[in-house]
């Protein structure tokens, strides 16, 4: 009777424990799709540690929490040259990304970009498009995100960096999924983890 009552109550503690250390988020955008797709609900962990390289992250802005992945760390440098994304002089293979909306279009947002360029380049002469932009440093403490679906996506381009402390989680699953076109439930992507690479 006793090891029945302790072990109900150390499943209550693991259920806190787990409440406390999870939550769940619905997305609204297709801006990390494949990966996630608008209309996926993920459960999240809370992260206590900076992130790493291609991990998929949420993050808050302005308020509200958005879902990207991280491509570049404190101190990397990165530009972007018709759509590669170049990492400390080399090009990134990136099978999770999607190009198909992508477009070389120019945009007011991205001139941020400007106080963070290399050292030898002209920034009265830099105008940066959707598609090319950089090469730019990141400073200490602060990270560069992109959506998966690259073409619809408000990330780092437009927003400039995320600061480490605006980084509190990580997907970990998709849980359930509904089309929002139809709100026909999408069975096949609930459990689906949601993976750093694929």
């Amino acid at each position: 009777m006793r090891s029945a009552h302790f072990h109900s109550r150390i499943g209550v503690l693991a259920l806190g424990f787990w409440a406390l250390a999870c939550k769940a988020y619905q997305l609204p955008s297709s801006s990390m799709e494949p990966t996630i797709v608008a209309g996926d609900y993920v459960l999240a962990a809370f992260m206590f540690r900076p992130p790493a390289r291609k991990e998929v992250i949420i993050y808050s802005l302005r308020g509200l929490p958005y879902v990207k992945r991280v491509l570049g760390l404190p101190g990397d440098t990165l530009s972007m040259r018709d759509g590669v994304l170049v990492l400390n002089g080399r090009p990134v293979v990136e099978p999770y990304a999607s190009h198909r909306a992508e477009t070389a279009r120019m945009d007011s947002s991205f001139r941020w970009q400007r106080r963070f360029l290399e050292r030898e380049q002209d920034s009265t002469s830099y105008h940066p498009t959707l598609t090319t932009w950089g090469a730019i440093v990141l400073p200490p403490d602060n990270y560069f995100v992109l959506g998966d679906n690259r073409g619809e996506s408000a990330d780092s381009r437009y927003t400039g960096f995320v600061r480490r402390a605006e980084i509190f989680a990580r997907p970990l699953f998709i849980y359930f999924s509904r089309d929002r076109q139809s709100g026909k439930i999408r069975w096949g992507r609930i459990g689906i983890p949601v993976r750093d690479s694929t």
